[in-house]
């Protein structure tokens, strides 16, 4: 019976040996799920960093396309102005010619009627004597037919 009883007492203590056995595998599996659980959670958080930076880089993306659309905007409106500026300068540059022209009629009229102003002067003056010699001459031709008229006097 002794021999029983060692053999159960060497089962027993392998029993033991397997609970124990068994509880420290038991809690290393415990550790490697917490483990696991904490990967996938790093992993997962890894994933979310992942996905907020790949809707960054869609919406920069869509940002540097609005950009640039404004851009090409900006500069078709630049040549617009530009095109716009040049045809008004054009304008300008008629429009200052044209008064220019303007300018130099004006001038010449003004000098014609400063002449014709001086030649009416120089008619009213040449009228003027004109009349002072006929009436110079009205004078002494009357006084001649009186003079040479018989029974005059």
């Amino acid at each position: 019976m002794d021999d029983l009883n060692g053999q159960l007492d060497q089962r027993g203590r392998e029993v033991e040996q397997g609970r124990a056995e068994r509880d420290q595998v038991a809690a290393q599996l415990r550790a490697v799920e917490r483990e696991r659980d904490h990967a996938v959670q790093r992993v997962e958080a890894v994933q979310r960093e992942l996905d907020d930076v790949r809707q960054r880089e869609r919406d920069q993306a869509a940002a540097r396309q609005t950009a640039e659309a404004a851009v090409v905007e900006a500069r078709e409106q630049l040549r617009r102005v530009e095109r716009e500026r040049d045809q008004a300068d054009a304008g300008r540059t008629s429009a200052e010619s044209r008064l220019a022209d303007r300018d130099g009629q004006v001038q010449e009229l003004r000098g014609e009627l400063t002449t014709a102003r001086a030649a009416e002067r120089e008619a009213r003056a040449q009228a003027a004597d004109l009349t002072n010699q006929v009436a110079s001459l009205a004078g002494r031709l009357g006084v001649l037919v009186r003079t040479e008229t018989p029974g005059a006097n």
